[in-house]
């Protein structure tokens, strides 16, 4: 349960996201009176910012993300060929088991382009 707070127009901090009469959209007043005064507006915004820079983050591939497709390149490949061969071993047909081995592999062509 929140208390209830005594502001004024002074700053108590530079920082605007650590001075005390600081209040985002959300903020509601439940009880008594509340006059606010808007400093900024969309990208300007704390909120803002942040969206900015998650958009301008690009979509580099790491070494970790490539690593990780190697990986699962190289385990389709161990489970693919070995159940295609266990397939067609088991007399199905070629078609079938041609369809099997494309839908086991299909995924790692998609990641990688």
């Amino acid at each position: 349960m929140s208390k209830p707070q005594s502001c004024s127009c002074d700053l108590s901090h530079d920082n605007l996201l650590e001075t005390k009469n600081t209040v985002f959209s959300s903020v509601t007043c439940l009880e008594g009176t509340a006059t606010g005064t808007v400093t900024n507006a969309g990208n300007g915004t704390i909120i803002g910012q942040l969206a900015s820079l998650t958009s301008e983050a690009g979509n580099e591939k790491t070494l970790s993300a490539s690593d990780i497709n190697t990986l699962l390149a190289l385990s389709q490949e161990f489970i693919g060929i070995p159940f295609f061969i266990i397939t067609v071993s088991m007399k199905c047909h070629a078609l079938n088991s041609s369809i099997f081995l494309i839908g086991i592999m299909w995924p790692t062509y998609l990641r990688a382009s």
